[in-house]
């Protein structure tokens, strides 16, 4: 399944999704094991609330060279354009400045990819520059306390 997103390229597994719930669910598992207990953060599994189906992925993580925790998503093309996105990011970011004491928040979002760029701006995040990391150019978004 292709998926589009604003993940960290060291993570290569983040560009897709198991279309296999269990195989999913195992991945942000073995995934929440290793950053839970280093950063007290880490990503979640999105699924659908009718069919439990996996949808995306979303939540934090620490990119190397950066200070503040980024903001990454996930989403099934099929599920994209219903609201997952907005509805688990915004709580994200909810739950990183309330219970995790963040006072910014970062995401990057390739230049090209249209849908993470409108999701970062619905999302209220301010335009912080442009930016070449690891060959790729992004967009920088921050959202602050």
């Amino acid at each position: 399944m292709r998926c589009t997103g604003s993940m960290t390229s060291r993570e290569l597994r983040m560009l897709w999704l198991s279309e296999d719930r269990e195989e999913e669910r195992a991945y942000v598992r073995a995934y929440t094991e290793r950053a839970y207990p280093f950063y007290g953060f880490g990503l979640w599994m999105l699924a659908e609330r009718e069919s439990g189906r996996c949808v995306g992925r979303a939540g934090f993580f620490m990119r190397e060279g950066f200070d503040e925790p980024e903001l990454g998503f996930i989403i099934a093309r099929e599920a994209q354009r219903k609201g997952y996105c907005m509805e688990a990011c915004g709580a994200i970011l909810e739950y990183g400045f309330r219970e995790l004491g963040f006072e910014r928040v970062q995401a990057l979002a390739a230049e090209r990819n249209g849908a993470s760029l409108a999701v970062c701006r619905k999302l209220g995040g301010q335009r912080s520059g442009s930016i070449v990391w690891e060959g790729r150019s992004y967009v920088r978004f921050v959202w602050s306390r």
